[in-house]
């Protein structure tokens, strides 16, 4: 909870000084990955995602930020 309240407060200051905004983009899944091809599925899955510019925030959560008018 420390670093939500750091990013909300990260994006308070950055919307007081400029006028475009950020947007941030959460991404939650649950993936099975009880076979070997389920968990080669679910490794390509993470690997799209860090590629769309997304960074890890926790296993399974994913987080990207885009500017916004």
């Amino acid at each position: 909870m420390k670093i939500l309240s750091t990013l909300i407060s990260l994006l308070d200051t950055k919307m007081r000084l400029n006028e475009s905004r950020i947007m941030w983009v959460l991404v939650m899944f649950d993936l099975p990955t009880e076979t070997k091809k389920d968990r080669k599925v679910a490794d390509y899955f993470r690997r799209d995602m860090l590629r769309d510019g997304f960074v890890m925030f926790q296993f399974s959560m994913y987080l990207r930020h885009c500017q916004s008018h």
